[in-house]
């Protein structure tokens, strides 16, 4: 990387003008919004972004941008990946994200209309009739399963029956195949799935690879050598999102079966994936969305822009109320509360280091400058081999790390711990009163931690 480049980078990043730009600016920071899965606390999402709708529109026309794109990413698992689906698919149709919110919500009235007392009754006869309800945890087991898997209509092959009805509501609130480009000023869509058999994330993408392409692909698994280049062993071309990869992102194993999709294998040809639900590796997908917007930025001959980017945490795993679960459907419902609740502190300290450790470096290198440091030591040290690598093996240099590391700020909403923890039953209960009450508390969340 030479010294020019850097400098280019580096005006970018303290947002001073320069005319010696080799690459193209993206312009302006851009914002995320990551969505996790949980069942009907997809509801919970619903007021959040209701909150952040009016929050954001409100902050744009102070600040004399209205019209501003609300939200230029949205990364989704489960019923989060559907909540973003429903939300880009109407700025795509409307080029306008003004009643995105409205048509979320509206949704949700739709689908508890629909179903929501079937689920209620479902629950009831769960607690009342399995004996793993009634704390009777002596109980065979052999004879618990056979009378869930009978009195249990998710199990009486009522899973699909819950997918034809995904397949009839989804198509009138999501146009597929739901494809976006950035060249329009169309915000991008990730959703998260798991290859089940592989045991991998897998990351369905709204944006082309290249812009200048009008296919998707999505390309996971180890790197191996093939076609005279580097590649990952699996390869899903599409075009567009679609209803299959919703309903691969959202498929709970308990209760449901996965959804086959076509995967190239490099070297070879198509075979049959089967995929389940994301929640399983990342139902907080920050590092498939991070991974992700990097890739894209240089490879269209973009610099990396900063990231403002924000995540809605429905599930919790601390429980306040000290309540010990009293039955084996709160003991489940306290369990994935643990498993699927956001575990990505570790991610979330390494992006703000990064930031910090870019601060620092642009700082001493304005700092070396004023004091006349020669501009070939510097070149010397930006052209320094680090242990970090691209997907070939290849080893980068600290001028590497530089273009591709954004500055990223995080702000986290949450469920309050203090909130009941919600059964397992509960989840999958769309009775119409429970989504509202679920709505009103994410709105009432969201205002509290935007003070």
């Amino acid at each position: 990387m030479d010294l020019d480049k850097f400098f280019i980078v580096l005006s970018l990043l303290i947002h001073i003008d320069s005319t010696e730009k080799k690459l193209k600016n993206s312009q302006k920071m851009q914002r995320g919004l990551i969505l996790q899965g949980g069942g009907t606390l997809g509801a919970y999402e619903a007021g959040v972004f209701r909150g952040l709708y009016e929050q954001q529109t409100k902050a744009n026309k102070e600040t004399g941008i209205e019209g501003q794109p609300l939200f230029d990413i949205v990364a989704g698992t489960s019923i989060g990946a559907i909540n973003g689906a429903i939300l880009v698919s109407h700025v795509k149709e409307n080029g306008t994200w003004e009643g995105s919110d409205k048509r979320l919500i509206e949704f949700w009235d739709d689908i508890s209309k629909r179903i929501g007392s079937s689920f209620d009754w479902t629950s009831q006869w769960y607690k009342f009739l399995n004996p793993w309800n009634r704390n009777n945890e002596d109980s065979s087991f052999d004879w618990t399963s056979q009378w869930y898997k009978f009195l249990n209509p998710w199990n009486r092959n009522n899973e699909d029956e819950f997918r034809k009805i995904l397949k009839k509501i989804l198509p009138q609130y999501i146009k597929f195949p739901l494809k976006t480009n950035y060249k329009d000023g169309e915000p991008r869509l990730l959703v998260v799935s798991v290859d089940m058999l592989e045991g991998e994330s897998v990351v369905f993408d709204s944006y082309p690879k290249k812009e200048k392409d009008d296919c998707r692909r999505t390309e996971y698994g180890e790197i191996v050598h093939a076609e005279n280049d580097w590649q990952h062993k699996y390869v899903i071309d599409y075009d567009g999102i679609t209803l299959e990869h919703i309903l691969a992102s959202s498929a709970v194993p308990i209760y449901s079966s996965p959804v086959s999709i076509p995967v190239r294998k490099v070297g070879s040809g198509l075979e049959e994936h089967y995929f389940w639900d994301g929640a399983l590796l990342s139902n907080t997908p920050i590092e498939e969305f991070i991974q992700s917007y990097k890739q894209f930025w240089p490879i269209n001959g973009y610099y990396t822009p900063d990231i403002d980017m924000y995540i809605v945490n429905i599930l919790s795993s601390k429980d306040n109320s000290q309540i010990l679960p009293r039955n084996f459907d709160e003991k489940i419902g306290r369990m994935n509360s643990i498993l699927f609740s956001d575990r990505t502190s570790f991610e979330q300290n390494i992006i703000t280091q990064n930031t910090d450790y870019l601060n620092l470096i642009n700082t001493l290198i304005i700092l070396a400058k004023k004091n006349g440091s020669a501009e070939d030591e510097l070149q010397k040290i930006l052209e320094h081999v680090t242990q970090s690598q691209f997907k070939t093996g290849d080893k980068m240099t600290y001028g590497d790390l530089l273009v591709r590391n954004p500055h990223t700020h995080i702000t986290k909403i949450s469920r309050g711990a203090n909130t009941k923890v919600m059964g397992w039953s509960e989840l999958a209960n769309l009775d119409a009163h429970k989504i509202r009450a679920l709505i009103d508390e994410g709105y009432a969340d969201c205002q509290k931690s935007l003070i």
